[in-house]
């Protein structure tokens, strides 16, 4: 379960870094660099500051003079070169000295003095008017100046500054800053008393939360005992269910290899088979061929009884000639009476043949009838071992299957097994992190409790 974190942080956070940085601006306003607060000194100059009066440096003292004269509240002239850039000043006390003293006038009207004022130039603060006023006021303090300075634009003269002019604008810039020091200490007081009640409120989130990690540990060291329980039993089936499935497949190769004998034994049937057909076929040809040699030596004997029928009636016809003929054709008589025997010898014979050349007919048909349903009979084998061999090759390609699903099973049997394990043993750390959480839950609520009276005493002083 996790908790999201309160606004408050961000909000106190934010506020915490505003009061810290208006801290530290109050600590070091003489740095401060504020864009709208920070005056340059041109906003500050009046026009008569401006485009000042000034004099070449090779110039006579007596222009000089009588440039000061013409303007009798500068205080300072400033020397220029040839490019209009300020290298120091004539300043009026040093002329109105000049010119009280008694020799003054004898000094003018010599050419060494008079014609040159290289004699009376002296150094000046020379700063750019851009400059803030505490900057300015810096420079003029490092240049150790007292009646004045001169101001410059990109080098070149651009006004004058008197020294009552800088402590008006020293005075300025101190009532800027300190309004502005009294604005950022309301800003301050303020933001300490919504960092005050931010904090507050941040200490009771910390509180909650803390209490809330602290229940989610416990619920997590709960959850994490009964999860490595639970792989640890997930664990054991999966080694069952690894060992049935090994079982499981060895049987199935078993059955494969089963099959596959099968499958070879209804192949070498269909093949003995298909040779009985042949050699059923073929004893009904034999058969067929005995049946009409049957008839054959039927019609023969029919052949010989009726020879035999003609031979007995010439016997006949030859005892009734002897008798005729008297005692002459007694042998005759004898002769035919033996050949009557003869032909009634050959008609039994025939009837006989006959008899069993029926017999052998209805033999020979009955073998036909049986090798009809030998056929039949190997027809259906034949046909059944074809149906046979379908359901067989359909078996085996179902028990590779199997085989090659509970293969894949028995693996993954043992990867859950592995699995199990790991999550036993990651649940085992959840439950040392839950516990490490609990106690850190603990020291949270002690470092809210810790934050609060730091801020209440922080407070304290900064009212202070």
């Amino acid at each position: 379960m996790k908790t999201a974190p309160s606004p408050d942080l961000f909000r106190v956070a934010g506020l915490g870094a505003a009061l810290g940085a208006a801290l530290g601006a109050d600590a070091g306003h003489g740095a401060e660099t504020d864009p709208e607060t920070d005056q340059t000194a041109d906003r500050w100059l009046r026009p008569d500051e401006c485009s000042p009066p000034s004099v070449h440096c090779n110039d006579r003292l007596d222009d000089a003079i009588d440039m000061l004269q013409r303007n009798p509240d500068a205080r300072l002239l400033p020397v220029v070169d040839d490019e209009y850039r300020p290298i120091g000043a004539l300043f009026e006390k040093d002329i109105r000295r000049l010119l009280l003293n008694p020799y003054g006038h004898a000094l003018l009207s010599n050419p060494a003095y008079g014609s040159s004022l290289w004699h009376y130039l002296k150094p000046v603060p020379i700063a750019e008017s851009s400059l803030a006023i505490p900057d300015l006021i810096a420079t003029y303090r490092a240049a150790q100046g007292s009646d004045g300075m001169v101001l410059t634009r990109n080098g070149r003269l651009h006004a004058t500054l008197a020294n009552r002019r800088l402590v008006d604008l020293a005075a300025i810039d101190e009532r800027d800053r300190t309004r502005r020091r009294l604005a950022r200490a309301q800003r301050i007081e303020a933001a300490g008393q919504r960092f005050e009640s931010d904090v507050a409120g941040l200490a009771r989130d910390l509180s909650a939360l803390a209490l809330a990690i602290r229940t989610n540990a416990v619920a997590s060291g709960v959850r994490s005992a009964a999860t490595g329980e639970s792989a640890a039993a997930v664990a054991a089936a999966a080694t069952q269910s690894a060992a049935n499935l090994g079982g499981i497949e060895v049987e199935g190769r078993h059955l494969t290899n089963g099959l596959m004998q099968v499958a070879a034994s209804t192949r070498e049937a269909r093949a003995l088979a298909a040779d009985a057909v042949e050699l059923v076929e073929e004893g009904n040809a034999r058969t067929g061929e005995l049946k009409r040699s049957a008839q054959s030596i039927d019609q023969v004997a029919h052949i010989i009884a009726t020879i035999s029928r003609q031979v007995k009636l010439l016997a006949l016809n030859a005892t009734i000639e002897a008798a005729r003929a008297g005692e002459a054709g007694r042998g005759f008589a004898v002769v035919a009476n033996e050949v009557k025997s003869l032909s009634d010898q050959t008609a039994r014979a025939a009837d006989t043949v006959t008899r069993h050349i029926v017999d052998i007919g209805g033999s020979v048909t009955a073998v036909a009838c049986t090798y009809a349903q030998i056929d039949s009979a190997i027809t259906a084998m034949a046909e059944r071992s074809a149906q046979i061999m379908l359901a067989i090759d359909a078996q085996h390609g179902a028990t590779e299957v199997i085989t090659r699903h509970v293969s894949e099973a028995v693996h993954a049997a043992a990867a859950t097994q592995t699995d199990a394990r790991d999550i036993a043993h990651t649940a085992e750390g959840a439950r040392g992190a839950a516990q490490a959480m609990e106690q850190l839950a603990a020291r949270l609520i002690s470092g809210a409790d810790a934050l609060t009276g730091q801020t209440e005493g922080f407070l304290r002083e900064l009212r202070a």
